[in-house]
């Protein structure tokens, strides 16, 4: 099992999280619209760069997206897109603190 959750990076406050038996894009669909059903659209999110959240990271973009000028988008991107939802990647363990201390918080209080 997979545990997916958000926090209020401001307030630290727990918004939602469920298990899930994998981490895949249903999973943050019912995770973002329970959140924005009992609070309100975010104005970011952020996350580890997963693959759920933006694509694989290609050196070289390809010649439609250097002529667009724009990145193709994951599903879960589209959403975000769609709410202005800005997608913010964090690059280190240390960005993602807070939300790792919670997982950590959640694994000791939870029988395995």
């Amino acid at each position: 099992m997979t545990l997916i959750g958000g926090i209020d990076n401001a307030t630290g406050e727990v918004l939602h999280a469920l298990f899930r038996e994998q981490e895949d894009t249903e999973g943050y669909f019912n995770l973002l619209q329970t959140i924005v059903s009992s609070h309100e659209i975010p104005m970011a999110i952020y996350h580890d760069g997963h693959t759920i959240f933006e694509p694989p990271y290609k050196e070289n973009p390809s010649l439609e997206e250097q002529l667009s000028g724009e990145k193709k988008l994951t599903q879960f991107g589209r959403l975000l897109d769609e709410l202005n939802i800005t997608s913010i990647r964090s690059w280190s363990p240390q960005a993602r603190g807070r939300i790792e201390r919670l997982r950590g918080t959640f694994q000791d209080r939870l029988v395995s």
